[in-house]
């Protein structure tokens, strides 16, 4: 179980900082996922079906996020085969559900921090080990142990109590969720330091996304799930659902609590900074009149309308 989580971590790590040198070298973010997705699938005689649970789950995530009616929520993008000249357009396709599932989470993260974390925050120097870890430059080596500690705390939690939904999580996907949380909560640090500017940090997160999607993907394949495309499906589902963006928004919230108020104040801050950055582009593919269903929809709603 153990060596799962970690090897998860890694992988992520792993498959973000080759993401990040494709760039270097003038890759686009779709030819890296095109190629990344190419290397897992193969010539699998499923990979279309496999690319349909992928396209479908990544729009289902964004609407329960959003919290919005079924009927009001994006549509699938078109697909087809994941071959030739149509490949391209297929990693196109996908890496526009996983931007506009980002946003919606970055959204969602901002409606729900609350402006009470700034007082929460002890006036106190706060753990050095987290204050490391906030401030410590983005895939810093020293980050690893600090995950891996919050993703089996997340993991023990969850299986001590046997009624919570994430006792059926694989530890592949707590990892996912708590990653994702702990990278954000870093970038919206160096957003409210000045470190940063909006839009690369924004394209930040989605990298990071797009990196942890592409390890599950590589993770559902050479595991030799029972049913690929469904356990892809529930991995992401799981990560970038509600729930998965209330694990990491928890996990940041308390890294910024143990770190103390300077850093603490600043974390918070950045992660309303990047929601209200993001939120017209959000409002752009939700309608005013929609109707939001759960109590993340009426978070969402009164962030992007009022």
């Amino acid at each position: 179980m153990t060596a799962e989580f970690l090897e998860t971590l890694d992988g992520i790590d792993a498959s973000w900082r080759d993401l990040r040198a494709s760039a270097d070298r003038g890759e686009s973010r779709t030819e890296w996922l095109s190629r990344s997705l190419s290397d897992a699938l193969g010539s699998r005689p499923d990979r279309d079906d496999l690319i349909g649970h992928m396209k479908q789950s990544l729009s289902n995530a964004t609407g329960e996020v959003l919290g919005i009616e079924p009927e009001a929520r994006i549509a699938p993008l078109p697909t087809g085969t994941f071959d030739g000249l149509a490949k391209g357009l297929i990693s196109q396709n996908l890496g526009q559900e996983i931007e506009r599932m980002t946003l919606a989470g970055i959204v969602l993260r901002a409606a729900g921090i609350g402006p009470s974390l700034d007082e929460s925050v002890p006036e106190h120097s706060g753990s050095r080990m987290a204050r490391d870890f906030i401030e410590s430059p983005l895939g810093d080596k020293s980050e690893r142990p600090v995950r891996g500690f919050a993703t089996a705390a997340a993991l023990l939690s969850s299986r001590l109590d046997p009624s919570s939904e994430f006792a059926s999580w694989p530890p592949s996907t707590i990892a996912g969720a708590v990653d994702h949380g702990l990278f954000g909560a870093k970038v919206a640090y160096t957003v409210d330091r000045g470190e940063t500017p909006l839009d690369a940090a924004v394209g930040l997160v989605i990298d990071r996304v797009t990196a942890i999607i592409a390890n599950a993907v590589e993770h559902a394949c050479t595991k030799h799930a029972p049913s690929v495309g469904a356990t892809i499906g529930a991995a992401i589902g799981r990560m970038f659902g509600p729930k998965g963006i209330e694990v990491g928004t928890q996990l940041g919230r308390k890294a910024g609590e143990i770190a103390g108020r300077p850093v603490g104040a600043a974390l918070a801050e950045g992660v309303r900074t990047l929601g209200q950055f993001v939120k017209p582009a959000v409002q752009a593919f939700v309608r005013a009149g929609s109707r939001f269903l759960n109590e993340c929809g009426k978070k969402v709603r009164q962030f992007l309308f009022g």
